[in-house]
């Protein structure tokens, strides 16, 4: 008889890691700084919240997720302090997440298709 044998393969070629990877740090380079900026901005006017409007179309992909759940991928290990996608501060070598910066309330919620609404 045959016997079903486990293996170790996700479903996910090398090819679609590779393009993944590329397609966070893409992201990561384009936008975290525009929202650490457009947080920062809002915190010194006081406000509770920032929105925040982004490129839709930078979130199209090669089928890796639709788009909006890709977005939310990287809103999630922007803000994981073991992600291997968010920047490292040189001195310390500690990574820098949105969650490190604006601290542990910080939140966030999709609004259309362009609209992120950030909360602290």
């Amino acid at each position: 008889m045959n016997k079903r044998v486990r293996t170790e393969n996700d479903g996910t070629s090398n090819v679609d890691t590779t393009y993944k990877d590329s397609k966070m740090i893409f992201l990561r380079n384009k936008y975290f700084e525009k929202i650490q900026i457009a947080i920062t901005k809002a915190q010194s006017k006081e406000k509770t919240s920032a929105h925040f409007y982004y490129n839709y179309y930078d979130f199209l992909n090669k089928k890796i997720a639709k788009p909006l759940d890709l977005l939310m991928e990287f809103l999630y290990e922007m803000s994981y302090i073991y992600s291997k996608y968010t920047y490292k501060d040189p001195v310390s070598n500690e990574a820098i997440t949105f969650r490190t910066i604006f601290g542990n309330n910080f939140r966030w919620q999709l609004r259309g298709k362009n609209l992120i609404i950030f909360e602290w």
